[in-house]
């Protein structure tokens, strides 16, 4: 054999173990590039920082106005309902007062209604009843129209209001009494049927109640 043939087939390979390649150029480049993006996605802009922030404070305050409203709807609801019990309390003493019996009367109520049969004005049994119901201070009174102060200065949720009863006969039913009650916020230069309650700074009416009905004396079923 050829010594030099031999000596190459026992001499070992060359270059054996792992093959190290260097990235080339373009992508060194290519991550280069990925840098930027990646240190974008880290976290928020001032931007949309602030818009964020924007759009929670406009759901907040939508949220606070939304409970305003709510509340206040509610207090003038609660207001009213306690005015229009206000009111039915005095229709049930009024029409207690009417439905009594002319035998049940005193005797000097009997001679108050038959001096009245058949009067008309405030002369007739409807004045005549309307004088018979609890007031404060002195009546109004205008032709066959009575306004009577049933009770002032009562308390609906921190405002004063005041109760009023306007009471009128019929010219062709004397013995007919016509209520019509309102309730409204206090006013100590008002001596009329509430409806000269102005509110100083709105100038609307401040009237939250208000109720009619009418009332025929039991007792006048004993004129012939």
């Amino acid at each position: 054999m050829n010594p030099k043939l031999k000596l190459l087939l026992l001499s070992p390979p060359r270059n054996r173990g792992f093959i190290y390649s260097q990235p080339s150029r373009l992508e060194n480049q290519s991550e280069e590039r990925s840098l930027p993006l990646e240190s974008q996605n880290n976290g928020f802009t001032m931007m949309e920082v602030l818009v964020a922030i924007l759009v929670s404070f406009a759901f907040l305050m939508g949220t606070l106005q939304a409970m305003t409203i709510s509340a206040y709807f509610q207090v003038k609801s609660e207001r009213q309902a306690r005015a229009k019990f206000w009111i039915q309390d005095d229709i049930a003493l009024v029409s207690s007062i009417a439905g009594t019996e002319f035998d049940d009367l005193t005797t000097a109520e009997q001679t108050a209604y038959e001096s009245r049969c058949g009067n008309t004005g405030n002369n007739g049994i409807g004045a005549y009843l309307t004088s018979t119901l609890p007031q404060i201070g002195t009546p109004t009174i205008t032709a066959n129209r009575t306004v009577q102060i049933v009770e002032d200065g009562k308390e609906i949720f921190n405002k004063q209001y005041r109760l009023v009863r306007i009471t009128e006969v019929p010219t062709n039913q004397p013995e007919m009494l016509q209520i019509t009650y309102r309730v409204g916020v206090r006013d100590d230069t008002d001596t009329d049927d509430g409806l000269a309650n102005i509110d100083p700074d709105t100038g609307k009416n401040s009237v939250i109640a208000e109720n009619y009905t009418e009332f025929i004396p039991l007792a006048s079923l004993s004129c012939p």
